[in-house]
């Protein structure tokens, strides 16, 4: 039960720190590149994210 809510917060903070980011980049000093790497980043950990509780649940094919 911790471990689950542990996994759902780091969903959440996952999915909210794109927007975050893209709001006040200016204001953190990014570059447009530094804001386009972290949105990759942040695509490939939700895709991760969503192919393991796929696995989780047992569904082999995508």
């Amino acid at each position: 039960m911790r471990g689950e809510t542990v996994l759902n917060q780091l969903k959440s903070f996952i999915y909210a720190l794109p927007l975050v980011i893209f709001a006040f980049w200016k204001q953190l000093g990014l570059t447009v590149r530094d804001v386009f790497y972290i949105m990759i980043g942040c695509a490939i950990v939700v895709f991760l994210l969503r192919v393991s509780s796929f696995l989780e649940r047992g569904v082999t094919t995508l």
